[in-house]
Protein backbone atom coordinates (compact mmCIF):
# COMPACT_ATOMS: atom_id res chain seq x y z
CA UNK A 1 0.00 0.00 0.00
CA UNK A 2 2.99 2.71 0.88
CA UNK A 3 5.00 1.69 -2.51
CA UNK A 4 1.64 2.20 -4.41
CA UNK A 5 1.24 5.69 -2.83
CA UNK A 6 4.79 6.87 -3.94
CA UNK A 7 6.63 5.27 -0.88
CA UNK A 8 10.33 3.51 -0.93
CA UNK A 9 9.50 1.01 1.61
CA UNK A 10 12.26 -1.75 3.51
CA UNK A 11 10.76 -4.25 5.55
CA UNK A 12 12.34 -6.35 8.18
CA UNK A 13 10.43 -9.30 9.52
CA UNK A 14 11.40 -9.19 12.77
CA UNK A 15 13.32 -5.77 15.26
CA UNK A 16 16.06 -7.29 15.18
CA UNK A 17 16.57 -7.37 11.85
CA UNK A 18 15.13 -4.38 11.09
CA UNK A 19 17.51 -2.79 14.12
CA UNK A 20 20.15 -4.15 11.51
CA UNK A 21 18.84 -2.73 8.57
CA UNK A 22 18.67 0.82 10.38
CA UNK A 23 22.43 0.99 10.88
CA UNK A 24 23.17 1.00 7.49
CA UNK A 25 20.62 3.18 6.29
CA UNK A 26 19.13 6.62 6.45
CA UNK A 27 15.51 6.53 6.67
CA UNK A 28 12.46 9.20 7.10
CA UNK A 29 9.99 7.10 8.65
CA UNK A 30 10.33 4.38 11.35
CA UNK A 31 7.43 2.08 11.16
CA UNK A 32 6.74 -0.38 13.55
CA UNK A 33 4.58 -2.68 15.59
CA UNK A 34 5.10 -3.59 19.19
CA UNK A 35 4.79 -7.15 19.49
CA UNK A 36 7.89 -8.51 17.20
CA UNK A 37 9.88 -11.54 17.19
CA UNK A 38 13.48 -11.23 18.76
CA UNK A 39 13.13 -7.28 19.78
CA UNK A 40 9.93 -5.31 20.41
CA UNK A 41 8.93 -1.92 19.48
CA UNK A 42 9.77 -0.62 22.47
CA UNK A 43 12.93 -2.36 22.77
CA UNK A 44 13.90 -1.02 18.73
CA UNK A 45 12.59 2.69 19.75
CA UNK A 46 15.23 2.46 22.26
CA UNK A 47 18.29 1.17 20.38
CA UNK A 48 16.64 3.82 18.13
CA UNK A 49 16.39 6.71 20.25
CA UNK A 50 19.99 5.61 22.29
CA UNK A 51 21.98 5.62 19.34
CA UNK A 52 20.53 9.22 18.41
CA UNK A 53 19.26 8.18 15.38
CA UNK A 54 16.43 11.21 14.26
CA UNK A 55 13.45 9.25 12.36
CA UNK A 56 10.26 9.74 13.39
CA UNK A 57 8.43 6.51 14.34
CA UNK A 58 4.58 5.54 13.98
CA UNK A 59 3.78 2.47 16.76
CA UNK A 60 1.10 0.37 14.60
CA UNK A 61 -0.14 -2.26 17.15
CA UNK A 62 -3.11 -3.44 18.92
CA UNK A 63 -2.00 -1.77 22.18
CA UNK A 64 0.03 1.18 23.35
CA UNK A 65 2.41 -0.23 26.30
CA UNK A 66 1.01 3.36 27.82
CA UNK A 67 3.08 2.11 31.30
CA UNK A 68 6.06 2.38 29.40
CA UNK A 69 5.31 5.04 27.52
CA UNK A 70 4.89 7.15 31.11
CA UNK A 71 7.98 5.51 33.11
CA UNK A 72 10.09 6.60 29.80
CA UNK A 73 8.42 9.53 28.02
CA UNK A 74 11.35 9.18 25.57
CA UNK A 75 10.23 6.33 24.21
CA UNK A 76 6.79 7.56 23.09
CA UNK A 77 6.11 7.22 19.39
CA UNK A 78 5.76 10.20 16.97
CA UNK A 79 2.22 8.98 15.97
CA UNK A 80 0.42 5.86 17.11
CA UNK A 81 -2.57 3.64 14.89
CA UNK A 82 -4.16 1.18 16.59
CA UNK A 83 -5.43 -1.90 15.62
CA UNK A 84 -7.61 -2.73 13.63
CA UNK A 85 -6.90 0.28 11.49
CA UNK A 86 -7.88 0.93 8.32
CA UNK A 87 -5.41 1.13 5.03
CA UNK A 88 -6.70 4.92 4.70
CA UNK A 89 -5.56 5.30 8.58
CA UNK A 90 -2.19 4.49 8.37
CA UNK A 91 -1.38 6.06 5.08
CA UNK A 92 -3.12 9.40 6.79
CA UNK A 93 -0.58 9.01 9.40
CA UNK A 94 2.24 8.33 7.31
CA UNK A 95 1.23 11.96 5.66
CA UNK A 96 0.42 13.64 8.47
CA UNK A 97 3.76 12.67 10.41
CA UNK A 98 5.86 13.35 7.06
CA UNK A 99 4.22 16.61 6.69
CA UNK A 100 4.99 17.43 10.19
CA UNK A 101 8.53 16.77 10.11
CA UNK A 102 8.98 18.80 6.86
CA UNK A 103 7.00 21.82 8.39
CA UNK A 104 9.83 21.70 10.85
CA UNK A 105 12.56 21.29 8.69
CA UNK A 106 11.44 24.71 6.50
CA UNK A 107 11.02 26.99 9.71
Amino acid sequence: MLIGAGYDVDTAEDGAVAWDIIQLKTFDLLITDNSMPNVTGIELIRKVRAAGIAVPIIMATAALPKDVFAQFPCLRPTAAVIKPYTLEDLLGTVKNVLCEIASVAIC
